[in-house]
């Protein structure tokens, strides 16, 4: 008798261990592989003439985007251009107008 009550014991204890991992992945892990997934698609896919916004806040237009370094090469004025890094982009904003624009068909 005294065995049985301790492997039930047990049992609900690794479920309720497995129960709280699920609900950890669901309600936090899962969101964030989402978002940085969607963050490194965005990095991935700057070109030349994209508008973005920056994590410092600044906006400018993509003037030149290097292959080999991980950096951008931004104008946001006239004969004003600053080099950032792709992580440093949050925004895009072409990317977000092409997307809402809607296709007709035809």
């Amino acid at each position: 008798m005294f065995l049985a009550q301790t492997d039930m014991s047990f049992i609900w204890q690794t479920g309720g261990f497995v129960l709280l991992f699920g609900m950890l992945y669901l309600l936090f892990l899962r969101p964030a592989m989402k978002q940085e997934k969607e963050r490194s698609n965005l990095q991935n896919s700057l070109q030349k003439n994209d508008k973005i916004l920056t994590s410092g806040g600044i906006y400018g237009t993509v003037v030149s985007v290097s292959d080999t370094a991980d950096e951008l090469l931004l104008r946001v004025d006239d004969q004003v251009k600053i080099r950032v890094t792709r992580a440093g982009v949050v925004r895009n904003f072409t990317r977000e107008e092409a997307s809402k624009t809607p296709v007709k068909p035809g």
